[in-house]
């Protein structure tokens, strides 16, 4: 056989697609990492702002709380414009001055924010006059620093987040601040928080790389699961191309094997199931190939060398001119074999055709009530003939059948009609009869007869003959199907008989069944078919 290629169609394979979708799924969790630590730092961000200003806004309290209630250390303290009940920030004595950071101090040294957050106050300025965390010892100017500077312009609170800057002493912060007047005082005061910017970010960077870890567990997790799934399904695939393959070169003994416990597995036993067919048909197309030559030949054989000798009879003749009467017998007598030769190969062209038609669906069955009797003594009577040469009875009453009522014998009259095809009955009884007297194997006897149980009429047909196997009763409606031994291999025939009558009897409604061995003695078979009683 040729070999055949299967033209691969351009395009992406299965399991690359499948990746490539689960990959996809995969990323999904990344980009919600992402997107959920971006939130997180944006609210991160204004959480920090929220509680710089709350410490800004309670130092700002505690400190006009200290001053309203706190008598003045040196009493009525004059400005350098000479007013008086006005306390000043700048140009106090230096004892003043001293116990006024102290008590700055004191104030801002009661909050806190974080650990390694710290506040200050900075007069109107920008100059330095306490620190939480710092000794101040000499003027520290701080209007350069972002955060003061912005304050001593605008002098309102910055209410969103923002990027991190280098503060005064060199350390990357996030601050915030504000411009307020404290009671007693003329002039403004700044307080302002900052948070060592590595800090803020310690809990962004421990969620983040937590969410990536997630992330990036999820997304491995989900292509190998991808990879895994994809393989599940691509190499059963594959298996089931390697099947196809198996099937061009006709090798319908190697099945698919997969294992996947899923539908993918019911579809291979499927596939095996269609390799079982047509690995039964490949064995039918065979056997019809050797039973058509061996059963054509012989009869074309024959035909073709009676028709010869009968040329060379009147080829002898009319060189003598004298005609032979033995030669004439001679030419009778090869025709008649020629005529039986063309009948045998007429019968198996019609089963053939039979068959064809039948799995064509095209088997005519003309059902109606029909007299059952009629087609049967038809049958026996074209066969007489040859059971009588092999010394063969045929014994048939249908004045006398079996009733599910009764055993008596009832009249012919009585014998119900069924639904069938008249025309058909006689092709089954004319195959179950003759193949009773075919492989009869000797002198015998077949028996027809009738019985009726309860809507159907059955009819058997019992030879005395050898006997069928347990094994070849159930091959023998099938195609092609011959019993082989050494009692019936010179018996003719096709192998189809059996089929077609089968199909036939199950057209018209019915059943037929074999039984054997039906005698005492091991051997006998019986033939059975019933068909519905006509009502």
């Amino acid at each position: 056989m040729p070999e055949k290629t299967i033209k691969k169609k351009k395009g992406t394979h299965l399991l690359t697609r499948t990746i490539i979708f689960m990959a996809i799924i995969a990323v999904v969790p990344l980009i919600i990492a992402a997107l959920s630590i971006r939130i997180f730092d944006n609210l991160q961000k204004k959480d920090i702002d929220a509680r710089q200003i709350d410490v800004i806004l309670r130092v700002e309290h505690d400190l006009n709380k200290e001053f309203s209630t706190k008598p003045n250390t040196n009493g009525t303290i004059i400005d350098s414009s000479g007013n008086q009940d006005k306390k000043t920030i700048i140009g106090l004595p230096d004892e003043s001055t001293a116990k006024l950071k102290e008590t700055l101090k004191s104030v801002i040294t009661e909050n806190e924010i974080k650990r390694t957050g710290y506040i200050f106050i900075t007069d109107d300025r920008g100059m330095l006059l306490v620190h939480s965390q710092k000794e101040v010892s000499e003027p520290v100017d701080l209007s350069s620093s972002p955060i003061v500077g912005s304050q001593l312009f605008q002098g309102n609170i910055k209410l969103e987040g923002q990027p991190s800057y280098d503060s005064y002493w060199g350390v990357p912060v996030i601050g915030n601040g504000k411009m307020t007047t404290i009671v007693g005082f003329d002039k403004k005061i700044g307080v302002f928080v900052e948070l060592p910017a590595k800090e803020s970010n310690t809990d962004f960077v421990f969620l983040a790389t937590q969410f990536s870890i997630v992330a990036v567990f999820a997304f491995l997790l989900t292509a190998i699961f991808g990879y895994y799934l994809a393989s599940g399904i691509i190499s059963p695939i594959r298996e089931l191309q390697r099947g196809t393959k198996r099937i061009v070169e006709e090798k319908f003994d190697e099945p698919v094997k997969i294992k996947s416990a899923n539908e993918i597995e019911d579809l291979g036993e499927a596939f095996n199931t269609m390799m079982g067919g047509l690995k039964e048909l490949k064995e039918l197309r065979e056997e019809f190939i050797f039973v058509a030559a061996h059963e054509l030949r012989t009869p074309v054989t024959a035909i073709k060398g009676f028709i010869q000798l009968v040329l060379e009879e009147q080829a002898a003749t009319a060189n003598t001119g004298v005609a032979n009467p033995s030669t004439t017998l001679r030419t009778r007598e090869y025709l008649t074999k020629a005529i039986g030769a063309n009948e045998r190969l007429i019968t198996l062209v019609n089963d053939l055709l039979e068959v064809a038609r039948e799995e064509a669906g095209r088997l005519e069955i003309e059902v109606r009530p029909t007299n059952i009797t009629e087609p049967i003594a038809t049958t026996i009577s074209e066969l007489s003939q040859l059971a009588k040469e092999k010394q063969i009875e045929i014994k048939y009453s249908p004045s006398q059948f079996l009733s599910d009522k009764s055993s008596e014998g009832k009249p012919a009259k009585d014998l119900p009609q069924v639904q069938g095809d008249a025309r058909r009955i006689g092709e089954v009884t004319t195959n179950l009869i003759g193949n009773s007297i075919k492989y009869m194997g000797g002198a015998g006897t077949i028996t027809v007869s009738h019985e009726i149980k309860g809507d159907k009429l059955v009819t058997y047909i019992a030879d005395t003959g050898t006997g069928i196997s347990k094994e070849a009763q159930g091959k023998l409606f099938e195609k092609f199907y011959r019993v082989y031994n050494e009692k019936t291999k010179d018996v003719k025939g096709t192998g189809l008989g059996l089929f077609i009558v089968k199909k036939i009897i199950e057209k018209m409604g019915g059943k037929i069944t074999v039984e054997s061995p039906t005698l005492p003695s091991g051997g006998g078979t019986t033939f059975s078919f019933e068909l519905p009683v006509a009502k």
